[in-house]
């Protein structure tokens, strides 16, 4: 009785060991600009998923600048009210770091015409001047 027991306590432990190690050692995932492509044409073809994850795409700062600026392009194509009030966000808080994500992202709000971008630019360029003094 106390081997089965001992044995299945080991057994156990071993599982939970694995489980962290391969937990672990689960790969950071980055994406290729293959990927925007392909998520791009998904949600032309209406898949709403693949438009959220374009959106976590170019707001992820551990993907590479080429990618994040193609995801944004890419979110250029939608109107969709919550991916605007993403951008917005990400532009009154002037999250974006790369001078050239912040243009663009700002070209985008401008052409779409919305009216309550203009609150998200003034915001831009108050917490842009806090930034640099």
């Amino acid at each position: 009785m106390i081997i089965h027991l001992k044995l299945g306590i080991h057994k156990f432990l071993l599982t939970i060991l694995c489980l962290i190690l391969v937990a672990g050692c689960a790969r950071f995932s980055q994406y290729e600009l293959e990927d925007v492509e392909k998520q791009r044409l998904k949600f032309k073809n209406g898949d709403e998923k693949a438009l959220w994850l374009l959106s976590d795409i170019y707001k992820d700062n551990s993907q590479s600048y080429e990618v994040r600026l193609a995801a944004l392009r890419a979110l250029s194509e939608s109107r969709h009210p919550l991916i605007i009030f993403d951008i917005q966000s990400s532009v009154k808080k002037s999250s974006l770091v790369e001078l050239g994500l912040m243009k663009e992202a700002i070209q985008m709000l401008v052409s779409y015409k919305e009216i309550t971008s203009i609150d998200s630019l003034i915001e831009a360029l108050y917490t842009t001047e806090q930034k640099t003094l």
